[in-house]
């Protein structure tokens, strides 16, 4: 007989769940005590437990017309596994019928499982199933029970059945798409593969050290924080679990616990939260100015679901682009977890703190302290005069570009993030502004470290002022994994065709999700653009 790498548990676990229950009942008077093998009729009543299910909530299932229970029917070293069908239906409890050899009006040993094509076999008092090392993220249930009786009594047999496998659930987000989790106990311990219930004492054993979930679909987190659930055997982890996460791009971080744990059959685990440290989200957004002609779409009316889209996103760091001094006080009063940095484009000083209307634009960066520090900043126009406020080559406005060098508080990382807004007119100065803002990048970014250039650029990518750009940095709409293509450009409308907004990147770092925000934060629209998110992994 095969021999496991067994792992073992307390007794009163795999008895907890009903394992191991012996109901003996009278035989009563009879004068037949042969002891031939004949054809006898039983009926049986199973009742299903609760379960955990994919979302970490509880599932009662009810017997349905389709289901068909599994019995072993367990005397002497003879065995017969029978397939029955509940005769009640819409309830978790039903009486079953089953026909069986056995001497009349003696004991059996019976186990009832569902479901009937489950992976389950029965060999020298030990049942023997297999928890799958790979798995997909789903829980796939196998509820069992067990009894010993006289199993053609009158009064019939019953069973509750209870799920065999613990769930782990790994709560994940951070904006990354997921590939696989790899799950395994600090302590060595088996937690999958082949299982064995020894049914005289409930003891459990495991043979695998590791299980793996693997998604055909990469899992995106970048909206919510996403369950894994991952079935386990019921076993004790003496010294905790290590969880890896795996995103798509094959960057990977651990979380873990030292503590030690019991997985309880039929019961959950919840693990602690996997966020990668190394996530950097990243918004362009231009917000457009407090123009009053705008009618129903002015600022006032706007405003309060710009608010929703931040705190909904929770960006580590923002781009913006037409923000004037009254915008961006009252982003920085709703929004005390980031600080902000930027120069007036026409005066090249610091926007006033005013909640009154003030015209001058600011490309304002803003970021979460939490997350980041501002380390190095800057600001140069985009004009044949890059350090003082100019208007360059046949551009309508000045235009300038902000700039800054943050560290990542939990890695130490450092990255450059720049922001501008080019000229919605002027083809060469647009054309000539892509070009300077490379050399600047260039000229700041002696080291090599991973940068960040967001834009309202009024130019889609396919333009050819785009070529000096597309040689030295990656377009994330066009790289990342997961992305759309939709416009960005509304001008209040429901429709347009123009992708204005843009986010690109290089060194260091890869894009994992980019996504055109434009769902509804409590107002028509946010703006005449809608923001562009893109999640950046560092390495």
């Amino acid at each position: 007989m095969k021999r496991f790498s067994l792992n073992k548990i307390r007794k009163s676990i795999w008895f907890g769940i009903g394992f191991g229950m012996t109901a003996y009942f009278m035989a009563g008077c009879s004068d037949n005590d042969s002891s031939e093998y004949i054809e006898l009729a039983a009926k049986i009543t199973l009742t299903q437990s609760e379960y955990y299910n994919n979302e970490g909530e509880t599932t009662l299932h009810p017997w349905t017309r389709d289901d068909k229970a599994g019995i072993f029917v367990i005397r002497d070293n003879f065995l017969q596994k029978i397939n029955i069908s509940p005769i009640q239906t819409q309830s978790p409890k039903s009486l079953f019928l089953l026909n069986f050899k056995a001497p009349k009006h003696s004991n059996a040993t019976l186990v009832a499982f569902y479901p009937a094509d489950a992976n389950l076999i029965y060999e020298d008092d030990i049942l023997k199933t297999t928890i799958p090392t790979t798995q997909t993220g789903t829980v796939a249930p196998l509820l069992i029970g067990q009894t010993t009786g006289r199993i053609d009594s009158y009064e019939g047999l019953h069973m509750e059945l209870k799920h065999l496998f613990n769930t782990m659930y790994i709560p994940v987000w951070g904006s990354h798409a997921i590939a696989k989790a790899v799950i395994q106990a600090n302590g060595g311990e088996a937690i999958a593969g082949e299982t064995s219930i020894r049914l005289k004492d409930g003891v459990i054993c495991a043979s695998e050290k590791s299980v793996t979930v693997k998604f055909s679909t990469p899992l995106d987190c970048s909206a919510e924080i996403k369950l894994i659930p991952v079935m386990l055997a019921p076993v004790t982890l003496s010294q905790g679990y290590s969880v890896t996460i795996y995103d798509i791009n094959g960057i990977s971080y651990t979380v873990s616990s030292d503590k030690p744990i019991t997985l309880t059959a039929g019961g959950k685990a919840d693990a602690d939260e996997a966020r990668s440290p190394y996530v950097i989200e990243t918004i362009s957004f231009n917000i457009r100015v407090d123009n009053p002609s705008d009618g129903d779409n002015i600022w006032k009316n706007r405003k309060q679901a710009v608010i929703t889209m931040i705190n909904r996103q929770q960006p580590t760091i923002m781009g913006l682009q037409e923000a004037q001094p009254h915008q961006i006080t009252y982003l920085a009063k709703q929004c005390p977890e980031y600080a902000w940095y930027g120069l007036g484009r026409d005066t090249g000083e610091a926007p006033p703190k005013t909640e009154t209307y003030a015209s001058e634009e600011c490309m304002a960066i803003f970021f979460q302290t939490s997350i980041v520090e501002m380390l190095d900043k800057g600001t140069f126009w985009l004009s044949e005069t890059p350090n003082i406020p100019s208007k360059g080559w046949d551009a309508n406005y000045n235009r300038s570009c902000t700039w800054a060098l943050f560290r990542q508080k939990t890695t130490g990382k450092r990255f450059y993030f720049f922001n501008t807004h080019l000229d919605n007119s002027g083809a060469v100065a647009r054309k000539e502004s892509i070009k300077l803002i490379i050399n600047k990048i260039e000229e700041v970014n002696s080291e090599q470290l991973p940068v960040f250039l967001t834009a309202d650029f009024n130019s889609d990518t396919d333009e050819s002022c785009f070529n000096p750009l597309h040689q030295v940095m990656k377009d994330a709409r066009a790289t990342a994994p997961v992305t759309d293509q939709e416009a960005t450009y509304n001008g209040y409308k429901t429709s347009g065709t123009r992708k204005l907004d843009h986010i690109f990147y290089d060194n260091g770092c890869v894009a994992s999700i980019f996504q055109t925000l434009k769902e509804n934060y409590g107002a028509p629209y946010i703006s005449d653009h809608y923001p562009v998110r893109t999640c950046f992994v560092l390495f």
